[in-house]
This record gives structure tokens, C-alpha cells and sequence, in this order.
């Protein structure tokens, strides 16, 4: 198909050559300045490793890139790895260009599905990471970990707080113990299943800040119909006066909740309230407590737990409503302080 194409070219290319090598030896004897000569590109094909180069009898030549130079064509051989020469009568331009458009309007479509393609599997991705770790602040997603966040910024950057409960973990990490203990003691258990035992307990001490939140439960204070937590503040502290917390869809029971703002007493180094008012249980707001809003995240994996409003620099408690008559008497507390120290372990979001 091009041995027609390949005697022309390769008498035309060895005619270069000659050419070449005498008017390299004159610059070379005399010193006489090579003229510049100038390059014409026919046509552009950016992206593309080959193009072909039609000759007028129909045959063709793989080429890297052609050039129009005087009356003849210029091209890189993609066969022969170098550059020939070849009379730009021989050469069918039109088919040429009209092939080469065509291969790049194939190609451009390739690209664009391809590019389509890739955009939906992102899309794809991203909408199950949504809904398994939603983000809640530019870069910032719910971690996989933990069952209870809490949305923070400290510095102009936002955080996460994870709501973990030390007085329900100490509880965990005790009855670990206790059952581990009671089992050593147990002489019908072969060595073996004391092994197991022991393993099993060691993982779910481990495993205890990640399991479902529990609240601590208030303590009874002062003979009074009151409930009261250690300390004047609470180890989980906002410095925005609208936290929103989050909360894995499923982990409890009942998602209804009431916010109760806490009476701190520095003189027995504790922070009391008052069990939640008829109007608190039924969902209402009044003086010292009021209803927040949950809402499922798009996905149905986690609740969205938003306060009613701005809050007052202080020490807060969200009370979990189990009927119109009762509640739970564990409690998730923090509190809201914008002067309060960066929480150690809070997470920040991942800046790409």
C-alpha cells in the first residue's frame, strides 16, 4: 500500500540529505550563517501520538507531524522514526485534514464520555460518603467512629467534639473488670475459655468509647427534688453559642430531647437542675429549659440536633424525653464558653 509512497520518500529523503551535508560543510569551511528556515504548520494535532498522511493514488503514512515548507511537505515518520520529505503535489491535503478531523471529533467524544464517566463514579462516591460520614463543615466530615459529635470552631477553623461520656466509659471499663473477675475465679472454666474471656473483656474496655452513647445519670443533691453533676463545668466546652450536635441514626431509643441550661454551685463544686416541667416533657420552651429540633441527615445514618437559639456563656444539659411523664435521668452535658482552651481531642477538618 505505500511502496509507491516509500521509493518517493526515500529518494526525496536521500536528495535531503546530499543537500544537508554540503550545506553543512560550507557553514563548516567558510563559516556562512545558515539561513532560518521557516516551518508552516499544516495542520495541529495536539494530544494525538500519529496522523496520516494521504497521498493522492490513496495510500497513506503514519506521521507524528507534518509542515508545509515551500512546495513541498515536511512530516515525521512514526515508522521510520525521522524526518522525510515529500512534494506537496503528491500529497492529498484534503483527505488528509478531513481524516484527521474526523479521528479528532472520535477522540474528543471518547474523552467527554470518558470524563462523564469518571464525573458520575465521583458523584457516586461522594453521595455514599454523605450519607455514611456526612460532611458538616467545609472538608470536615463526621468521623466513622464514635456515635455522638458535637460541630465546634476554635481559631476561625471548625472541629468536632467527640461526646463521649467518662462516667459511662469508667462504667464500661468496670464491668469489664467484674466480669473478668467473677470468670478467673470460675474453676469450671478451662484455661482456654479464661483466655477467651479475658480477650473479650480487654477488647470491649477498648471498644468502650465507641460504643452507643450513654449519658452519666445525675445524682440526687441536697434532699431536694434536683439532679446535680461533679464540677463546675463541663469537660466538653463550645466557643460558638450555637453548637449543633450529631448523633448515629439508631443508637438510642428516643431522639426527643429537651435543653436544660445548669445552675453551677462553686461552694460543693457542682452544677444542679431541676427535673424537666410538664411543659418540658410535652416538647415546649420555657424559663431554663426548651425544645431543640432533630432532624434525619439526608441518607438516614445520623440526627441532627439543633439548639433553638444563640446560648448564654454557661453550663448546659440535653435531657433525653422518654414520654410525656418521664425522662431519662442520663444526661449529655457541656457547656458554652468562647474564652474555654482548644478541646484536646477535638478533629479538624482535612484540607486537600
Amino acid at each position: 500500500m505505500r511502496s509507491k509512497f516509500s521509493d518517493i520518500a526515500g529518494c526525496v529523503g536521500r536528495y535531503a540529505f546530499r543537500c544537508g551535508l554540503v550545506a553543512c560543510l560550507l557553514v563548516g569551511a567558510w563559516g556562512i550563517s545558515a539561513p532560518a528556515w521557516g516551518q508552516t504548520p499544516v495542520q495541529e494535532k495536539p494530544g494525538h501520538a500519529t496522523q496520516r498522511l494521504y497521498l493522492k493514488d490513496g495510500t497513506f503514512q503514519m506521521v507524528t507531524e507534518y509542515h508545509l515548507q515551500g512546495d513541498h511537505i515536511h512530516y515525521y515518520s512514526a515508522e521510520r522514526a525521522a524526518w522525510e520529505d515529500i512534494p506537496m503535489t503528491l500529497v492529498d491535503l484534503p483527505a488528509t485534514q478531513k481524516w484527521n478531523r474526523e479521528r479528532d471529533q472520535l477522540v474528543e467524544k471518547e474523552q467527554a464520555e470518558r470524563a462523564a464517566a469518571k464525573a458520575a463514579a465521583e458523584a457516586e462516591i461522594k453521595r455514599e460518603m454523605d450519607i455514611a460520614d456526612p460532611e458538616v463543615a467545609p472538608h470536615l466530615r463526621l468521623p466513622a467512629k464514635g456515635y455522638m459529635w458535637g460541630l465546634d470552631e476554635f481559631d476561625g477553623k471548625p472541629k468536632l467534639i467527640p461526646i463521649a461520656q467518662p462516667e459511662a466509659e469508667a462504667e464500661a471499663r468496670d464491668k469489664a473488670k467484674a466480669e473478668f473477675a467473677g470468670l478467673s475465679k470460675d474453676k469450671k472454666k478451662s484455661p482456654a475459655e479464661v483466655a477467651k474471656e479475658e480477650a473479650n473483656a480487654k477488647a470491649y474496655e477498648s471498644n468502650a468509647a465507641n460504643l452507643p452513647p450513654i449519658a452519666p445519670k445525675a445524682a440526687k443533691g441536697g434532699g431536694k427534688d434536683e439532679l446535680q453533676l461533679e464540677g463546675t463545668a463541663s469537660k466538653r466546652e463550645f466557643h460558638v453559642t450555637m453548637p449543633v450536635l450529631y448523633i448515629k441514626s439508631g443508637t438510642i431509643p428516643s431522639p426527643k430531647f429537651v435543653l436544660i441550661r445548669m445552675l453551677v454551685d462553686f461552694k460543693h463544686q457542682s452544677r444542679r437542675m431541676s427535673p424537666p416541667s410538664m411543659e418540658a416533657l410535652a416538647g415546649g420552651s420555657g424559663r431554663g429549659f426548651a425544645a431543640v429540633s432533630v432532624t434525619d441527615m439526608p441518607g438516614g445514618k445520623w440526627l441532627k440536633i439543633a439548639m433553638p437559639m444563640d446560648l448564654p456563656i454557661g453550663q448546659y444539659a440535653l435531657v433525653r424525653i422518654l414520654s410525656p411523664e418521664t425522662w431519662d435521668e442520663h444526661v449529655w452535658d457541656f457547656g458554652v464558653n468562647p474564652q474555654a482552651p482548644e478541646f484536646g481531642e477535638a478533629v479538624g477538618a482535612e484540607i486537600p
